[in-house]
């Protein structure tokens, strides 16, 4: 097998990646004309009930909360006190680890990308490729088509950010109608009660809801994800059959996005997660998948988020107030927790 530029550039960067001196490797290519010979790497598929998409399961649900958000108005105390506990309790180690695989999942349907980590792996062997993803998570981005794999990941970041901004201003929306209602004024003397309860719901965390297992069980999700560049990707999530071609892909990523400089690690941490779920080897016994999953930036944030929304919850004294909380913390900053990687 004749090697192009690229792959020998690859070899060097997985035989001498090491700590401070990882560095950044060159995927140009000057054999334009190069064909894959690995025909499995002809339709990108996603292994159902791996360790990746089970987690990112845990994030559909999350979004799938979001919809509900979106879905009518506010009707009732019940009503939101059921998504102040949906929303506020969540796991933040597992809404990371969720949206860290939903990202990588995405990424890791690009064939171009899915190739690129298949032939160095089978002339370099699979031992020097996951060395070079432990040492220098950047390593994936590098591989041919791996930018391309990441933009995928970048616009269904941003598009998920929007989605969850604009369920916030739905909320916002309804404030002015909500101010006449007598059951949202009623008095609540419980708010650090309440936000002490919301608190011990996060230590197991939101159960994963039925239609996000079916969802990332299922048969069609390579076209699923092929949707998750559009806002409305998740109001569909609950009909799993879809005829979106995975050529789709291609249309996903129309403008180019820059990568958040202090988020930079997030986005690498997509690429080099997704490149351990292209080669099977997606397990949390792997330190590179188990550190790529438990993104630390992006866990900071949620946490953040999650500490301002028990605060506020704690300090309120009527349900009027409690769903501004829940716009404010556990809607609108989750979701620049999410957009902020992207520019």
């Amino acid at each position: 097998m004749r090697l192009t530029p690229w792959l020998q550039s690859a070899t060097i960067a997985s035989l001498c990646l090491g700590g401070a001196h990882a560095q950044t490797v060159t995927t140009s290519s000057t054999n334009q004309n190069t064909q894959t010979t690995y025909a499995s790497a002809q339709q990108v598929t996603t292994t159902p009930s791996s360790t990746i998409t089970n987690a990112a399961a845990t994030y559909a649900t999350f979004q799938g909360d979001i919809a509900n958000v979106r879905s009518r108005p506010l009707s009732s105390t019940q009503d939101i006190d059921q998504k102040l506990e949906a929303l506020g309790g969540q796991n933040t180690g597992q809404l990371t680890s969720g949206w860290m695989s939903y990202s990588a999942l995405i990424a890791a349907q690009n064939r171009e990308f899915a190739n690129s980590v298949r032939e160095v792996e089978a002339y370099y062997g699979r031992d020097v490729l996951l060395n070079a993803l432990r040492k220098a998570p950047s390593y994936a981005t590098s591989l041919k088509g791996g930018d391309r794999a990441l933009q995928s990941s970048l616009a269904a970041a941003e598009a998920d950010s929007m989605y969850m901004l604009s369920a916030a201003s739905y909320l916002e929306s309804q404030e002015a109608s909500l101010q006449n209602q007598s059951w949202v004024k009623e008095r609540i003397r419980d708010g650090a009660q309440r936000a002490s309860r919301l608190k011990s719901l996060t230590y197991s965390g939101r159960p994963v809801s039925s239609s996000a297992r079916e969802m990332f069980s299922s048969s069609n999700l390579g076209s699923l994800l092929a949707q998750s560049g559009q806002a409305n990707a998740w109001e569909r999530a609950t009909r799993i059959a879809t005829n979106a071609p995975m050529s789709a892909l291609s249309s996903m990523t129309q403008r180019h996005y820059n990568v958040n400089p202090v988020r930079s690690e997030t986005a690498n941490h997509m690429a080099s997660l997704a490149a351990y779920e292209i080669l099977g080897g997606a397990n949390l016994a792997e330190p590179g998948v188990a550190k790529a999953m438990n993104d630390r930036r992006s866990k900071d944030c949620f946490e953040f988020a999650q500490q301002q929304f028990n605060q506020c919850v704690g300090t309120q004294s009527d349900h009027y107030g409690l769903q501004a909380c829940m716009r404010k913390h556990a809607i609108s900053d989750m979701g620049q927790c999410v957009g902020d990687v992207a520019q």
